[in-house]
């Protein structure tokens, strides 16, 4: 099944209705198991890299209310779903949860046998809005296309910049 085109979630889905039949246990039953990649949580580690990203944002987020006319804050955790998860700091320790969770882990996820993670210090720095991931997604457009774009750059020149943080 892994080597067909059948996305992740549904081989997991057929993995479990034969796991389930196999088992010839009496119904009904709730199975629980993923069936997606995993997104890890990350934070930020304390390096001296990611120590430096975290001030600037600190900084940038304090005087936003001024420079931006918005005001912005500082978070530990990001709630959400996001790529950057494959970016950040996670614990790959994680993935034995997950692995033995996830019914096609070792034939159908295509996962590095090392350095699945890049461990790069990152923060998410993102769009204002409501109900993201869902069909009635809305986006603070004056938000996005005008405050967001500053913030960026400011956060970006920041880290470029040597005599800084």
């Amino acid at each position: 099944m892994a080597a067909g085109d059948l996305p992740l979630p549904e081989q997991c889905r057929i993995v479990t209705e034969e796991a389930w039949k196999l088992s010839r246990l009496p119904g009904p039953a709730i199975i629980t198991g993923f069936g997606s990649i995993p997104y890890l949580a990350t934070n930020l580690s304390d390096t001296t890299i990611a120590a430096r990203l975290r001030a600037i944002a600190s900084d940038i987020a304090a005087g936003s209310s001024v420079r931006y006319g918005s005001a912005i804050s500082c978070t530990e955790y990001f709630a959400g779903i996001s790529d950057m998860s494959f970016f950040g700091e996670a614990a790959a320790s994680g993935f034995d949860v997950v692995g033995r969770n996830t019914p096609m882990w070792r034939d159908g996820v295509r996962w590095p046998k090392a350095n699945g993670l890049a461990n790069i210090p990152t923060i998410n720095i993102g769009p204002w809005g409501r109900d993201y991931h869902t069909p009635l997604e809305r986006l603070h457009t004056g938000y996005a296309f005008d405050v967001l774009p500053r913030i960026l750059r400011d956060v970006c020149e920041a880290l470029l910049n040597s005599t800084i943080g």
